[in-house]
């Protein structure tokens, strides 16, 4: 089980990893050179590529029913590897651009079996900790390219196409780890499935009255949380620049650090505390972080750098613990077992357009002085905590077994096999 748990969470490594990636890049000299840019003038490469994770989470689930949870995310990790290589390639704005838009549906298509396989293979008792330790490694991932980032353009200047190519490994090993140690778990493999059947798998996340409520609020948290997230994410190293921190890719590698401590907290408190209040709770810490990092943005004393490390830091921290529970309560919300990945690539879907949206927020706002930008994203955050009080507590959906007969079983013995094996 130890070994799933890992290949799952390199899967996590690498997808931060891809959509950290623009954040680093625009403040590389040789980056800028190339596409004659500055590092705020990136915003819409970023948009390309949550775009392109908002209709990958919408086909993840009508994928993951013809060829399963598995496959689906050894193809959509291949087709990240690939592209992501591939972009060494470009010389202009455009093609990079059109290339980072297929990368990001390749991505989208990742997150929802990448937690739905989490889910499906842990025992009950143990899902709440299995999905939060995968979830520890977008923090791996976002550590990763940062130390990356400082150590090759704080210390050498080194040409980002290096760059590009070290943070393509990490995708390259997730497709070893999952095609030798994932299996396909029982009742999700996928066979001769038709839209018309995935239109009306997404129609019955909507049909039953407690379903819907369950699935719009779940939907409003990733809106919103996403929208925050990235807003900041997509751009925090070029930002540290605007409010006059000199080092600002070793403040992020102090930022990207700080998941740990919301890692390790969320894992100790998400089943011993209600899922709903500990969301809640993170959500509105992280919208009074951002809105202490308004309040210091537009001192551009060194004396107060510190100030908005830290700031910076909390947010962090409480953001990373609010995901860890909307990542677990989403694979815990549908009813159905062949619903699940379509629940949460719905969900997931939302998620990215709320992050598409931000980048032109982060394109009209963040010339003109970072401390609107902030704003908002607090008070986005706070609409986060109102859905999070509506969310169901603890759902056992995922316990039920939908009454697979022998015949199914039999099936499935091969991926039965493999994880004895692993196991």
């Amino acid at each position: 089980m130890n070994r799933i748990i890992f290949a799952l969470g390199v899967c996590t490594a690498s997808d931060a990893i891809e959509v950290l990636l623009i954040n680093s890049l625009s403040s590389s000299p040789t980056f800028q050179a190339t596409f004659n840019r500055e590092s705020t003038e990136f915003s819409d490469t970023s948009s390309f590529t949550f775009f392109g994770m908002f209709l990958g989470g919408l086909t993840a689930s009508l994928l993951n029913a013809r060829i399963g949870l598995r496959n689906l995310l050894l193809a959509s990790l291949s087709v990240t590897f690939v592209l992501s290589l591939l972009t060494n390639l470009a010389s202009d704005i455009a093609l990079y651009n059109y290339i980072r838009f297929i990368i990001g549906i390749s991505i989208g298509s990742t997150i929802p079996p990448t937690f739905t396989l989490a889910a499906l293979h842990s025992e009950a008792e143990e899902r709440g900790r299995n999905n939060t330790l995968v979830a520890w490694f977008w923090m791996v991932g976002s550590i990763y390219i940062s130390v990356a980032a400082y150590c090759m353009f704080e210390f050498s200047d080194a040409n980002w196409r290096i760059f590009n190519v070290t943070c393509s490994l990490p995708s390259g090993f997730a497709i070893f780890l999952v095609y030798n140690y994932v299996g396909e778990p029982k009742g999700t493999k996928g066979g001769e499935i038709g839209l018309l059947d995935h239109v009306k798998s997404m129609r019955n996340l909507y049909n039953n009255v407690e379903q819907r409520r369950r699935t719009l609020l779940l939907q409003l948290c990733w809106f919103t949380l996403s929208f925050s997230t990235f807003s900041l994410l997509s751009v925090i190293t070029p930002l540290f620049s605007e409010v006059g921190i000199e080092s600002e890719y070793l403040s992020t590698v102090i930022f990207s650090s700080a998941a740990l401590a919301g890692n390790v907290g969320s894992y100790l408190c998400i089943d011993n505390v209600e899922r709903r209040k500990l969301l809640g709770v993170s959500v509105v810490c992280a919208s009074l972080s951002a809105f202490l990092f308004a309040f210091f943005a537009n001192e551009t004393n060194s004396s107060k750098a510190w100030v908005i490390v830290f700031a910076a830091c909390l947010f962090q921290i409480s953001d990373t613990a609010a995901w860890n529970v909307v990542d677990i309560v989403s694979s815990e919300q549908f009813i159905e077992r062949r619903s699940k990945a379509t629940g949460f690539g719905i969900c997931s879907a939302t998620g990215r357009l709320g992050a598409f949206a931000a980048q032109f927020v982060n394109g009209g706002l963040i010339d003109g002085g970072v401390t609107k930008l902030l704003i908002i994203d607090g008070v986005v955050l706070l609409i986060c905590g109102i859905g999070a009080v509506g969310l169901d507590e603890r759902c056992s959906f995922l316990d039920e077994d939908e009454g697979e007969d022998d015949d199914e079983a039999e099936e499935h013995s091969e991926h039965k096999t493999l994880m004895d094996f692993i196991e």
